[in-house]
């Protein structure tokens, strides 16, 4: 299981997640008022512009304008360069970029086909001098050469197609360490997001081709079957939207549904009527009888990011009565739509950088009442569910073979094209409707999830959701069978304001460690009450008992795993929590660009990205080091996954900057030894040594890399003389035969046998569609001193293959389920994350058989467990 901000950038990018997501490989922070070097961020201070040089010389900037009359904004389409000329892309910023971050995944080109084009930098300046620069510095006029991989350093054409470009707010920082932000207001970034430019070479139109437009698989597709009172609907696709398809135009006005300032936000609609106005979407709302919706419940389609990435479009839903024109009053006598009192975020305008002349303008407000800039609208909570959990919301998407869809282009007659329905930029249609139907869930007053360690977290962009395995632990002895039901929590940590971006999740030790069935208690879970939503560990209604729960514990045995460490990327803080309420209990001071998260022994360990270093705090109450720094060492470059040896003896983190991983000794806090890795190591699990009678006496480590498609396998010290590892340990192999591996779980078992059950990882094949059990099926310690026999052999094989049959988007992650691993003292079954059909599944651990699936959007589980 990942522990970093890597991961979900690799997620996103690499793993077939790509076009709404971030880009691959080592971490950065970003964001709000922060990272490292001050509160002012890297920014754009122009468009970028796309250069063919040799024996002609072209640059032409990439525009915000309009290509077609359906397409508001959409991918500049630039001329092939001649036979013999290469291209280059000019991106002019604030000020100078730090090298490191473009080079790893700050910036990013892919084409059509997902694949990443590989540029360089003209360092030396032996293009052109003015592109020469000296360290980390690279010249705020930032020239991209392209270049062939076999022939480095030389720049050459791309070819005919489509592309985007994609900076990242992520991990593209300024030479002084300050991030990347797409849109800026006073000092502050206001759109915590990529900036992402499509362009096609060759007229080739759009990213897809001629492909039909479909659903993106992304990290929050589909979406929770379980909404909350406030929630938005996100819909993600493959590639830009034509906004005006989306929202069609109403044949009874001859008007596109969007408001006259505004192209990206449609006009109001009332629940379940927007198809009877045109629209190619619509949202109807059944609630129970007698109740009645009251007739100012309605809701709005928008774009969040059109001018960077418009592959999303959201449905927001509003108090209509107030959605009132109010702006410009003289919109009736101009053929437009009414122009309504709100806009996408100014701030989104604002930093759009369109070019001169585009007819696209930032709507301004008219109207002595908004005295102010247009936002908007202000969510509108939808009643929840009632006892029976029937209420539910419905959305459809229309195709071009839907009978209720309406050509958006027939706005204006001579441009009509007789495509209906939704469309991508270039008018290709929808490949296929869309129906998908979310219940409401009335979410507890006080946030109460299921406690350790039942539990576990899922992590998707800045929600922190849940599954809850909720075995049947009563009575249960080691090896017996495991009864559970594999459900969602009730109340997700969602709020953007409280953590802006989930990069790894950590939970304290347990006070009481003995009592480890009891502590805390199991709940016995009633499938009728888990069928409506309702987690059994919440009173429901509030201020009854809990549905189906046993007494609390005493206070003493509370254990320290109700508080829960959350890294956030953007504020480039550790936030502390109840785990079970959510309550922010504050954040711990002291530790600068946090990544990835361990702990053990009564402390936490922080990888520090920027520093290149490992901080050490306390996590016992009670104790003069709670909370407080105690030890910082160095490690190797872009500390990001931290890893606490189970044994106490070392803390390893993968340093994703130089390809390798530190070991770290626990007692004097000083690094002992790195150890190089194979490209986009996502990974570090490090198991316990493995002890008895003709055993190693040696731990082991396993560490995926996404990049190189292997498992790097490493083997530690030993006390042992047949064991000839050195007093560091060594690597035994890269092992081969994965696709794009990502995270992953070390098996926990310490056989060496060919089978279940053996010594090894579970490695989710995220660019596949299963998970590999990866195990030891042999090994011979070598000879005793004096003695001839052979040299000592360690065999290694993919024993079993866990495939998601109907299920989409790539596994990545996987975890052992912490409540049986307790109770049976081995691996059960496996918990594992489908973030393209936006599911958690179990799988039996020896059969591999799809035990069942949890509607719970992610891409990266952090596992509540007593350690």
């Amino acid at each position: 299981m990942n522990r970093q901000l890597w991961v979900p950038s690799c997620v996103r990018s690499l793993v077939v997640l790509a076009l709404a997501g971030l880009a691959l490989t080592a971490c950065g922070g970003g964001g709000t008022n922060g990272g490292g070097g001050g509160s002012d961020p890297l920014e754009f201070a122009a468009l970028p512009s796309f250069h063919t040089m040799g024996s002609t010389s072209t640059a032409q900037t990439f525009n915000t304008v309009t290509p077609t009359p359906q397409s508001l904004v959409g991918p500049t389409d630039f001329s092939a360069a001649p036979a013999g000329d290469a291209n280059y892309i000019e991106l002019l910023f604030s000020t100078e970029v730090s090298e490191a971050s473009i080079m790893n995944g700050g910036i990013v080109v892919k084409g059509s086909d997902n694949l990443e084009r590989s540029f360089f930098l003209d360092k030396a300046g032996a293009i052109d001098p003015a592109n020469a620069f000296s360290g980390d510095a690279a010249p705020a006029r930032l020239r991209l050469y392209f270049e062939d991989p076999m022939n480095p350093g030389t720049p050459v054409a791309l070819a005919v197609g489509g592309y985007n470009l994609r900076l990242s707010h992520l991990l593209l920082k300024s030479a002084a360490g300050k991030p990347f932000c797409p849109a800026e207001q006073s000092g502050i970034c206001m759109l915590q997001s990529d900036a992402v430019f499509y362009f096609t070479i060759g007229g080739m139109n759009t990213p897809g081709g001629n492909q039909p437009l479909g659903m993106g698989p992304t990290a929050t597709l589909p979406l929770p079957t379980i909404m909350q009172l406030d929630d938005e609907i996100r819909i993600f696709f493959n590639r830009d939207v034509d906004f005006q398809s989306f929202v069609g135009f109403n044949t009874a006005t001859g008007l596109v549904n969007v408001t006259s300032q505004d192209p990206f936000c449609s006009v109001p609609f009332p629940m379940g009527q927007a198809q009877a106005m045109g629209a190619n979407f619509d949202v109807t709302f059944t609630i129970p009888a007698p109740a009645v919706l009251p007739p100012n419940y309605g809701f709005i389609a928008y774009m969040p990011n059109p001018f960077q990435d418009a592959s999303e479009i959201r449905i927001r839903f509003i108090d209509i009565t107030l959605a009132v024109p109010l702006d410009d009053p003289m919109a009736q006598f101009n053929n437009l739509p009414t122009t309504q009192n709100y806009a996408i975020p100014s701030a989104i305008w604002a930093n759009a950088l369109l070019p001169a002349g585009s007819p696209l303008s930032p709507p301004v407000d008219m109207s002595p009442m908004q005295n102010g800039p247009l936002e908007l609208p202000p969510k509108l909570p939808l009643p929840g569910s009632n006892s029976n959990g029937n209420t539910a919301v419905t959305l459809s998407l229309y195709d071009s073979a839907s009978a209720l869809a309406t050509d958006s282009s027939a706005v204006i007659a001579a441009n009509a094209d007789g495509v209906a329905g939704i469309t991508d930029r270039a008018r290709i249609p929808l490949g296929a409707p869309l129906t998908v139907t979310y219940t409401l869930a009335n979410g507890p007053a006080l946030r109460n999830n299921p406690e350790p360690p039942d539990l576990h977290i899922v992590g998707n962009g800045h929600v922190l959701d849940g599954v809850s395995t909720a075995a049947n632990a009563m009575n249960a002895m080691p090896g017996s069978t495991i009864v559970g039901t594999l459900f969602g929590i009730a109340d997700p940590l969602d709020d953007i304001t409280v953590v802006a971006e989930v990069t790894d999740v950590q939970f304290g030790a347990f006070i009481n460690p003995i009592n480890r069935l009891t502590n805390p208690p199991r709940r016995l879970n009633n499938a009728s009450i888990i069928a409506q939503g309702i987690d059994p560990g919440v009173p429901f209604p509030p201020g009854t008992t809990a549905e189906n729960s046993v007494m609390p514990p005493p206070l003493p045995s509370q254990p320290l795993g109700a508080r829960m460490y959350v890294v956030d990327g953007v504020a480039e803080e550790i936030k502390v929590f109840n785990s079970n309420t959510f309550q922010s209990l504050g954040t711990i001071t002291g530790v600068a660009s946090p990544r990835g998260l361990s702990q053990g022994g009564g402390f936490m360990y922080v990888s520090n990205f920027g520093q290149d270093t490992i901080t050490q705090f306390g996590i016992l109450p009670g104790t003069p080091l709670f909370h407080q720094i105690s030890n910082v060492t160095s490690v190797g470059a872009g500390p990001t996954v931290v890893t606490v040896q189970p044994n106490l003896e070392d803390v390893g983190c993968i340093n994703s900057l130089d390809n390798s991983f530190s070991m770290v000794d626990i007692p004097t806090f000083r690094e002992r030894a790195q150890f190089p890795v194979g490209l986009g190591a996502s990974e570090l699990a490090i198991s316990t040594r493995w002890t008895g009678q003709g055993t190693t006496f040696a731990f082991m480590a396993y560490i995926p890399n996404t990049f190189s498609n292997t498992v790097t396998i490493f083997e530690s010290d030993s006390p042992l003389l047949q064991v000839p590892n050195g007093f560091e340990g060594k690597v035994l192999e890269e092992k081969t035969g994965y696709l794009g591996p990502l995270k992953g779980q070390w098996t926990r078992t310490l056989g060496a046998f060919n089978g279940i059950g053996a010594q090894g990882m579970y490695v989710p094949n995220s660019l596949g569609n299963s998970v590999t059990y990866m195990g030891m099926t042999f090994f011979n310690l070598g000879p005793a001193p004096g003695f001839v026999g052979p040299p000592p052999s360690r065999i290694f094989n993919n024993i079993a293959e866990y495939t998601g049959t109907g299920l989409n988007g790539g596994p990545t992650d996987c975890a052992a389920d912490a409540t049986e691993l307790i109770i049976a003292g081995g691996v059960t079954s496996l918990i594992v994350p489908f973030p393209g059909s936006g599911q958690i599944a179990s799988f039996d651990a020896t059969t591999s058989i799809l035990l069942g699936t949890v509607t719970v959007p992610g891409n990266e589980i952090f596992t509540a467990a007593d350690q």
